[in-house]
């Protein structure tokens, strides 16, 4: 429809009744009052995506941004190597989780650990057979898992 008085031009109904988009005479999408559902016929929220969804580019990212204050989100981004969670503007890398099954958090993890933690001067690292806990350079405790 065309909307010449607001300069608009809608695909849509001026009632309360749902868009429904299809091929082949298969519903693929609809659009209603409460949201937009991609496989299902009645979303329950904004986004309601019912099967598998892929994000392609050369680094997949999702934003969760506070609707009150655009300055706090959380991202998490997708490479060939990684996935990575990021806090606030992105510029912190908060956890990483790695093509080996590596995880770190405040830290990238290395190839010969499992997990590995970093917080100010505190570092534990849990390897394939044991496991340290380090302040400073100082370490506190070993634990030998064989």
């Amino acid at each position: 429809y065309a909307d010449n008085a607001n300069s608009l031009v809608g695909i849509g109904s001026r009632t309360n009744h749902p868009v429904i988009f299809q091929l082949n005479n298969s519903e693929q999408m609809r659009l209603t009052s409460t949201g937009l559902g991609i496989g299902t016929s009645s979303p329950a929220v904004k986004l309601d995506v019912v099967g598998f969804g892929q994000f392609t580019a050369a680094n997949s990212q999702i934003s969760f941004i506070d609707s009150s204050n655009s300055n706090y989100k959380w991202s998490i981004q997708g490479t060939s190597s990684a996935i990575r969670f990021y806090n606030n503007t992105g510029a912190f890398e908060a956890m990483r989780l790695n093509s080996s099954g590596n995880l770190g958090l405040g830290v990238t993890p290395s190839a010969s650990t499992i997990a590995q933690f970093e917080g100010g001067s505190n570092l534990l690292l849990v390897g394939r057979g044991n496991a340290y806990f380090s302040n400073n350079a100082t370490l506190l405790f070993l634990i030998d898992m064989y």
